[in-house]
């Protein structure tokens, strides 16, 4: 078993170190609006469409959501307009992540650091097919 915390303040596994891991808040902050700067120019210098799809590449049908296809015996992913798209990085998007905060986790300290304030969530959770989750991070700004 790994040694506790096993997931750092900004949920990272904290036994592994890998190249460009945030070690605090502040670093991370850094690092994100270094890349989205370095992005948007990209992004302008390469013509990508505003949902970050290829638009000199081949253009599907636009059906105004994400999508998979397979294009030329490849799987692509779709952006809304119909352009290629790829991605790397996140694997999870949206306003809300889920961690399984049953009572294994918390009566222990597997979280270095636990959420609290107005508008976030209790580490009790709610009740999801029998299981106790952390649900419903709201959005935050970097």
């Amino acid at each position: 078993m790994e040694s506790l915390p096993y997931l750092d303040e900004l949920g990272q596994v904290s036994a592994i170190h890998w190249p460009g891991k945030a070690n605090n808040l502040e670093e991370a902050r850094d690092t994100m609006q270094s890349e989205f700067k370095q992005a948007k120019k990209e992004a302008k210098d390469k013509r990508l469409s505003k949902f970050g799809g290829w638009i000199d590449g081949p253009k599907m049908k636009a059906t105004g959501r994400f999508r998979t296809q397979k294009v030329d015996g490849k799987w692509w992913l779709i952006d809304p307009d119909g352009y290629l798209f790829f991605s790397v990085g996140p694997c999870l998007t949206g306003n809300r992540a889920e961690t399984l905060a049953i009572p294994k986790r918390t009566n222990t300290p597997f979280f270095n650091y636990h959420p609290r304030g107005e508008g976030l969530p209790k580490m009790d959770g709610v009740t999801k097919n029998r299981r106790k989750t952390v649900c419903e991070f709201p959005s935050f700004k970097l």
